[in-house]
Order: structure tokens, then C-alpha cells, then sequence
């Protein structure tokens, strides 16, 4: 399983246009890793997580191919999440496709509602409102929503995805985890790779529904505690933050000590056959 972290950024790239931060005038300068678009995740090419108003950016910098993709799932009905106008206009091109296969788009209440608002009825894109703990066989693939702690949509989501016995937790816009997710987690086996959002920076989190490196540390001890994850998991920091004035560089030596790789727009991840 191929994973590729397309985008970096929370709601707000970096550099955010117009900033005169610190951070972002730094990210400005070096250029390169410390350019970050707003999240988003590709497995393989059939499956994306989000689809954010810079994924053109993305499919262009980053040398990727969406003419297979067969399924998007949405985190988040807001526009840093999901762009829907600018899938409209991606919409005719689908239909050219030689496979034939029409787009699948998976989200909650919102999301879906806000998908057929815009995209209306087509014969090139079908619609599926999910659930948290909801458990979709697609292809090769097994997802499984987690209901994200975050105070937006009514049902903000998570996504664990397993193809064969490898796993990746794409864990996004979230603070952290109540029992009821940890319990579902340690349900299943032990994750290979887990992409966590760090939307609030290298200090203590003062929103609940986000986390900061602190709470980084003790959701992956906490996850290690309980099985879910193992010294051989992948720890893949996104949604990174210029916020303390760190950048890529800075941030990696901040992290690697407890476990942690700084994910950057176009980095790529390989689970093998375990």
C-alpha cells in the first residue's frame, strides 16, 4: 500500500498569503518542505482522503494521476476540507475516462448534502452518507470512519484504512481520542502507520478539539499502552505548524527523539506485507 501525503497544511497554508508571521516569512524563504498545502491524503491511486482547494497544486508539483481514482472520502464538510465547486469542474472529465467507472464520494450528513448541492445528479459521481464505526469493503480496501473530536459538522471524521494486513490512521482536525474510538482501535490489529494532525504547534493544546505535540506524545504512548500500535509504527506528523516559528528542519529535530517523521507536501509512504 502506497501512501502519499499531498497536503500538509491545516486550514490555512503555508505560507498563508498575506502573513507577515514569523513563520510564514520563513517558510517563504526556504521554500522547498516548508511549502505546505492544505491536507489531504492519496492511498495507492484509487483512494483519497479530502479534497481541498489546492489539489490541482498538488496532482501538478507532486507528478500524481487521478484518472484511477475511484473513491474520495470527506473529513469535513468545511472548504479547507472539502472544496466541492472545485470538483464540479473536474466532473466532465470523469466521464471521459476509459475505465468507465464513475467517482464514489463517502462523507457525513453534511458533506453529502453539500456534494449533491453542488455537483447535483450525475451519471459520473454517486453519493454515501456514512457513520462513525461504519465498516465499508471496497475493492481491496476495508475503511473504517472514526468520529473525530473536533466541534464542527455533527459527525467530523477519521478514517482508519487496511488493505491486506497493512493499516494506516489518517488522524486529522482532532483533538484527542475518547474510549469509545480507542476500545474500536484496539478492536482491530496493530496499525502500521499513523498520520496525525499538529495543528496546534509545539505547545500544550488550549482547544479540545485539536491537538499540539504534547498530545501528540500521549495519544501515541497511549495507543502503544493498549496494543494498537507498536514500536514499529510509523509516526507521520501533518497539519504542521509555523506557529512557534519552527519549520520543517527545526520540527524534525524537535520530534524524531519521541518517534515522530515530519511530513511534508509529496511525501510518500510504502507499507510493505508484514
Amino acid at each position: 500500500m502506497k501512501i502519499t501525503v499531498m497536503g500538509t497544511a491545516g486550514e490555512t497554508t503555508v505560507p498563508a498569503i498575506f502573513s507577515q508571521r514569523y513563520g510564514h516569512q520563513r517558510a517563504l524563504e526556504l521554500g522547498h518542505k516548508d511549502i505546505r498545502s492544505r491536507s489531504a491524503l492519496m492511498v495507492d491511486s484509487h483512494l483519497k482522503i479530502d479534497f481541498p482547494a489546492d489539489t490541482f497544486h498538488q496532482v501538478v508539483t507532486q507528478g500524481l494521476e487521478l484518472n484511477h481514482l475511484k473513491y474520495v472520502f470527506i473529513t469535513r464538510s468545511s472548504y479547507p476540507n472539502f472544496a466541492a465547486d472545485e470538483m464540479a469542474y473536474v466532473l466532465p472529465f470523469i466521464g471521459e475516462r476509459k475505465s468507465g467507472e464513475h467517482l464514489r464520494i463517502f462523507g457525513n450528513l453534511e458533506s453529502i448534502q453539500k456534494a449533491k448541492q453542488v455537483l447535483g445528479v450525475s451519471n459520473v459521481v454517486s453519493f454515501h452518507e456514512i457513520q462513525p464505526f461504519q465498516v465499508l469493503n471496497l475493492g481491496p480496501y476495508v475503511i473504517h470512519p472514526l468520529k473525530a473530536s473536533n466541534n464542527g459538522d455533527l459527525n467530523p471524521f477519521n478514517y482508519v484504512i487496511r488493505k491486506g494486513r497493512n493499516s494506516v490512521l489518517y488522524a486529522t482536525d482532532t483533538g484527542l481520542y475518547d474510549e469509545r474510538n480507542l476500545r474500536y482501535l484496539k478492536s482491530g490489529s496493530i496499525l502500521d502507520a499513523v498520520v496525525v494532525g499538529c495543528i496546534q504547534g509545539a505547545k500544550p493544546s488550549t482547544d479540545t478539539h485539536r491537538m499540539g505535540f504534547p498530545e501528540l506524545k500521549r495519544f501515541k504512548e497511549k495507543t502503544e499502552e493498549m496494543g494498537i500500535t507498536s514500536l514499529r509504527t510509523r509516526w507521520i506528523m501533518t497539519q504542521v505548524s509555523p506557529s512557534d516559528g519552527f519549520l520543517h528542519e527545526e520540527w524534525s529535530s524537535l520530534v524524531a527523539p519521541f518517534g515522530f517523521e515530519v511530513a511534508y507536501d509529496g511525501l510518500q509512504i510504502v507499507l510493505n506485507e508484514r
